[in-house]
């Protein structure tokens, strides 16, 4: 996954002008957040548990609309607004087994 980023960053796909979020705080995402973060990318975390590892990283950032959210319509509706929020449209990283679903069924929202 860290080349695939690293790969996406390079080639301008994943640039400073978009914010990143990353659905899953675990080892995994924090891995996300530490590959991005250094090269300037805003990286945000959503991850319903609160005491998930990445949520403690200064490589992480919260925004306290989608930052705890379960994965489900009132998360569809934060990501969304929050999108709208961003200058360029934020790059959504699944670092969890819990968000694939709802990123597959919400893929054209």
């Amino acid at each position: 996954m860290i080349i695939v980023i690293n790969l996406l960053v390079d080639s301008q796909m994943v640039s400073p002008d978009h914010a990143a979020v990353v659905l899953g705080l675990s080892p995994t995402g924090l891995a996300v957040a530490r590959s991005l973060a250094p090269r300037g990318v805003k990286v945000y975390g959503v991850d319903k548990r609160r005491l998930e590892i990445g949520h403690f990283s200064r490589y992480v950032r919260h925004d306290k609309k989608i930052s705890f959210l379960p994965p489900g319509d009132e998360l569809l509706g934060a990501m969304r607004s929050f999108g709208a929020s961003q200058n360029e449209r934020p790059v959504v990283f699944i670092a969890d087994d819990a968000y694939i679903d709802f990123v597959a069924v919400n893929r054209q929202a």
